[in-house]
């Protein structure tokens, strides 16, 4: 299944592309030949992140995160949290949020239908207004979310551990 999250020729060069995804948001941008789709909330307080050097930032109290590897590279959000990346797809000309297949959440621009397709999270999923640490990797289909919801705490509570 899919989603289509904005027009790849909509993609700057540099910064991002703030795109709206099932109620929240997300930063759509260049990463070298790639284009990466990450939400747009702070691992450390769930606050929005600017878009600042090549790094995602948190004007709330500057976390920062490397747009590359979505690694915490400074500020108080925990160390090791990695931003939540989509998966995604170039087809045609649009860019699409994909899910409930097997893949891969890069998309290279130079060789887009040669990259299989997948649903994953990363280490850190979302509560209502703030990021909930997850203890367990779980692909979207396993924790029952469809249509590209993100995790919530009742997902991700001792019950997943």
């Amino acid at each position: 299944m899919k989603h289509e999250l904005c027009k790849v020729a909509d993609i700057p060069a540099e910064g991002s592309l703030l795109v709206p995804f099932f109620g929240r948001e997300l930063h759509v941008y260049r990463s070298g030949n790639r284009i990466r789709a990450a939400a747009n909330v702070c691992l450390h307080f769930g606050g929005p992140l600017e878009c600042r050097d090549g790094r995602l930032v948190c004007p709330w109290h500057n976390a920062a995160f490397d747009m590359a590897t979505g690694d915490r590279v400074d500020g108080p959000a925990p160390k090791g949290s990695r931003l939540m990346f989509l998966s995604t797809r170039v087809e045609d000309d649009g860019l699409y949020y994909v899910w409930g297949s097997a893949g891969h959440d890069l998309v290279d621009v130079d060789q887009p239908s040669a990259l299989p397709l997948c649903a994953t999270r990363s280490d850190f999923a979302f509560g209502k207004n703030r990021a909930v640490q997850t203890h367990r990797y779980r692909p979207f289909p396993k924790a029952g979310l469809v249509h590209g919801d993100f995790p919530t705490q009742q997902d991700t509570g001792p019950q997943g551990r």
